[in-house]
């Protein structure tokens, strides 16, 4: 017997028995019936889950759990999923800067680069990466000093001062605009994903 909060969901329920069986979660049976894990709870009601070892939490689950549980164990997986995007694309930078360089880069060089760039490792320069938060040719300079002078004012650099969000778009993911596009909030924004690229 579980006790949960008025409107508890089924995946709310799931999420009450273990985090794992939670975060796999298909679907349910209340009362021997199939429903949608979104399905309110009533008193006295059975409840069988429904999972696969192939799901992951859905974002979208944020909008209808009710537990505060369930709530931060939905939250806790889309920022790590973020995270890894983030490493993927910022890793992605680094190394098309790298290849950019045409030098070897020793440990010792990007231990130096890191502390120019005032960052505790290279997973932190990945996500500033990604984010924006740091420039290709900011890298490039911390790596080997001196070597991106000019570069900004022959390939037009531009960086910008804040971040712009786009919704649907994970956070942190890199993007281009073209150099056409000049579109203002609400603007409807397509883009195109190619992989080990940014969004174009």
């Amino acid at each position: 017997i579980m006790s949960l909060p008025r409107n508890s969901t089924a995946l709310d329920f799931a999420y009450a028995v273990h985090t794992t069986l939670g975060d796999t979660c298909v679907g349910a049976r209340v009362n021997g019936k199939v429903v949608p894990l979104r399905t309110r709870l009533g008193n006295g009601d059975q409840v069988e889950i429904l999972r696969s070892s192939a799901q992951t939490p859905d974002p979208a689950w944020d909008q209808f759990v009710v537990t505060a549980k369930a709530r931060a164990a939905v939250r806790r997986h889309q920022r790590l999923r973020e995270r890894a995007a983030q490493l993927k694309t910022g890793e992605a930078l680094f190394n098309d800067a790298l290849k950019r360089l045409k030098v070897e880069i020793g440990a010792e060089a990007l231990s130096a680069a890191l502390k120019r760039l005032k960052l505790p490792d290279q997973s932190a320069l990945f996500v500033a990466l990604a984010a924006q938060s740091v420039t290709d040719v900011q890298l490039m300079e911390a790596l080997v000093p001196g070597c991106t002078a000019g570069i900004a004012e022959d390939e037009h650099w531009e960086r910008r001062e804040r971040a712009i969000s786009i919704r649907g778009l994970t956070p942190g993911v890199a993007f281009d605009l073209a150099p056409c596009c000049h579109p203002v909030p609400g603007d409807r924004i397509v883009g195109i994903r190619r992989k080990g690229e940014t969004v174009l």
